[in-house]
């Protein structure tokens, strides 16, 4: 976490440990900085990092690895593909484009059903440019994420509930598409 805090700290001049240990609480009701997507990400980067690190110290090396979103940045961390550095400056750049988006025009709703039939109902409404498959977290268990509406009207379709999860933003749906071009800049900027 130190060796993160150091590189967060010269990227951003703010202090990662201060805002995943704050020194007071924070009261009830009130949005935690860590909410902020910006971040988040680096947060959610030096944790999982900071993680495999610790288990790497006890002599645990894997064979393989992978991660979802934030997760695929450590996983090819881990695995020798970039430096933590590197990585923590990815999670840094990712974390402020995603918040620079307008917040709250999307969200996230989990769904009990198969990814095939999350993407059938997306696709039978057409909404394949408002909605998607966020994250697949089993056989039926799924994330649909994209405009409020479409979110909706898909949950509708399947005859499902689906529950709203407490996010700023649809991440991993069409909505974050207008940061893509800058984000595929900043990898293509990096040495990995």
């Amino acid at each position: 976490m130190d060796r993160c805090e150091a590189v967060y700290e010269d990227q951003t001049g703010e202090s990662l440990l201060a805002l995943v240990y704050p020194k007071a609480p924070i009261a009830a009701g009130l949005p935690s900085p860590l909410d902020m997507t910006k971040h988040t990400q680096p947060a959610l980067f030096a944790i999982e990092w900071s993680l495999s690190e610790l288990w790497r110290a006890r002599g645990v090396t894997p064979s393989l690895v992978l991660g979802h979103s934030i997760g695929e940045i450590v996983a090819a961390c881990v695995a020798g593909a970039m430096t933590m550095e590197v990585g923590m400056q990815l999670a840094i750049e990712r974390g402020g484009l995603m918040q620079a988006l307008p917040a709250g025009e999307g969200v996230m709703a989990a769904c009990r059903c198969s990814q095939a039939e999350a993407e059938a109902a997306i696709a039978a409404l057409s909404l394949g440019s408002q909605a998607a498959v966020a994250s697949v977290n089993g056989p039926e268990s799924v994330v649909v994420a994209g405009a409020d509406a479409a979110v909706t009207a898909v949950l509708e379709k399947l005859g499902k509930k689906g529950a709203r999860l407490s996010v700023s933003h649809a991440f991993h749906s069409p909505l974050m598409l207008p940061m893509a071009d800058s984000f595929r800049s900043v990898l293509q900027s990096m040495e990995f």
